[in-house]
Order: C-alpha cells, then sequence, then structure tokens
C-alpha cells in the first residue's frame, strides 16, 4: 500500500477498501497523521543565503559547512533504508516542517552570529 492523502469521502472510501483487501497473513503497519507543512521556499532561500555569506568569510565550500552547520546546530536525523537493506540515520533540512527548520535556522543563526561573529540578514518580516 502507499501513501495517500484523505479530503473527500470518496478518498475515505477508497481507502478502507483497500484496508480490507489486505492479506490478513502478513504483518502491516498503517499509519494515520496529519501532514505537516515543509519549510517555505522563503526560509531555504535566506538559509542558503546564510550558508553562502559563511562559506566565504570561513573559506568553506558551501555544501562542506551545510553538512558542518546541521551537525554543530543539531539538525535532526533522517531515517533511511541503505542499498543494503538497513536502515541508517542521516542529518537532513529537506523533510523538516515549518517550525522544525525555523528552530534548526534559530540555532544556525546563533551559532554563526554570536559565536562565530559573522554578520547575516534577517528577514524583514522579523
Amino acid at each position: 500500500m502507499t501513501e495517500t492523502v484523505l479530503r473527500t469521502e470518496s478518498d475515505r472510501r477508497d481507502l478502507i477498501r483497500a484496508i480490507e483487501a489486505l492479506d490478513l497473513g502478513k504483518t502491516w503497519r498503517v499509519e494515520i497523521k496529519r501532514p505537516q507543512r515543509r519549510r517555505s521556499l522563503q526560509a531555504n532561500a535566506l538559509y542558503w543565503e546564510w550558508v553562502g555569506i559563511a562559506a566565504a568569510e570561513l573559506g568553506y565550500d558551501k555544501q562542506d559547512l551545510h553538512e558542518a552547520l546541521m551537525e554543530a546546530a543539531d539538525c535532526p536525523h533522517r531515517a533511511y533504508r541503505g542499498m543494503d537493506g538497513t536502515m541508517r540515520r542521516r542529518r537532513s533540512t529537506s523533510g523538516l516542517s515549518t517550525q522544525d527548520f525555523a528552530a534548526y535556522m534559530d540555532r544556525v543563526y546563533r551559532l554563526v552570529v554570536g559565536e562565530i561573529g559573522i554578520v547575516l540578514p534577517l528577514p524583514e518580516h522579523v
């Protein structure tokens, strides 16, 4: 079974039919949750602007600094299945909710501005 989004009564009926058709001789995991909003394009652009400014100041490659910031600012881990089938974890900003990405950016800002001393721009609406 694949992931689906429920918006209508028809969607609900389709999902119920799909669940009823599952082979109960096998084990299934079904998860129902409200979708989380992902970070905005504006927040993503601001983050990469910050990474570019800090990378230029420190003489780093942007991707290398991004990796270092994820570690230093405690970016959450994301689970994924490796080529060998084992579950692995790595830090990633790509799947963070709006709230989690904002908290991560706060930590990055405090680290880069407060501890390293590089001035970073803030969006005008803050």
